[in-house]
């Protein structure tokens, strides 16, 4: 009998545990804010530094996730897709100021009309997961970085752009996504960069994220009124 790979066991122990949802109700982009302002909230030493608010003039044109905890059906993750073409001439994507001087973004923008771009927000989750925390956080953003690549695939996105710690990018690397710098890092203090996705070229044929990929991207497509993009 052949033995089933230790990473695709990995994934079905993560979607047995975890349902990704892609918020496209009010309802649910309510419970994106809610939780996006407790897990903000939590991260200031005072009740009086936490702004009033979490919600910016990217939301209203983004793309919502949620991981839902399928036991006890609490959310406990969220983060956002914006897509460059949603947003009005005159607004640029967060993450564009850390970019503006860079030599592969001068190369986008002398491109622009022939590829798009998206946004991966930053992934937000709560701090206490339960067992294997430092896994499960892992495990985590790699999964939502998986649904805004098959967003952006289904969105028809060139390049997906995204704001990580330099731990994270390595990670990453490491499991089969490949992030690229798209700022340059002045030394190794840098705790974090801005990072791209060839949503075209990022993965292998032979890359064992396809399975996961493949998931969300067939719970995504009917959501979102489109053909399921098939991988040549």
């Amino acid at each position: 009998m052949q033995s089933v790979p230790a990473e695709h066991t990995a994934w079905q122990q993560f979607f047995d545990r975890y349902a990704l949802v892609y918020a496209d109700s009010e309802t649910l982009r309510s419970e994106v804010y809610k939780l996006r302002s407790q897990i903000n909230a939590s991260r200031w030493s005072s009740p009086r530094q936490h702004p009033t608010s979490t919600i910016d003039v990217h939301d209203a044109c983004a793309h919502h996730f949620l991981l839902c905890e399928r036991a006890s059906g609490v959310y406990r993750a969220t983060t956002r897709l914006i897509p460059k073409a949603a947003l009005s001439q005159h607004d640029s994507l967060p993450i564009e100021a850390r970019m503006l001087s860079t030599s592969w973004w001068q190369d986008v923008q002398r491109n622009a009309q022939a590829m798009t771009i998206a946004e991966l927000g930053p992934i937000l989750m709560e701090s206490d997961l339960g067992t294997n925390e430092p896994e499960t956080h892992k495990r985590i953003e790699l999964a939502m970085h998986l649904a805004a690549f098959a967003l952006g695939q289904l969105l028809f996105v060139d390049y997906l752009l995204v704001d990580d710690a330099q731990e994270t990018f390595k990670f990453i690397r490491a499991k089969g996504l490949q992030l690229e710098y798209a700022s340059e890092v002045r030394g190794s203090r840098e705790r974090s960069a801005a990072f791209y996705l060839n949503l075209n070229t990022s993965l292998r044929a032979t890359s064992p994220l396809l399975a996961p990929l493949a998931i969300i991207s067939k719970d995504l497509a009917p959501k979102l009124n489109l053909p399921l993009v098939q991988e040549s």
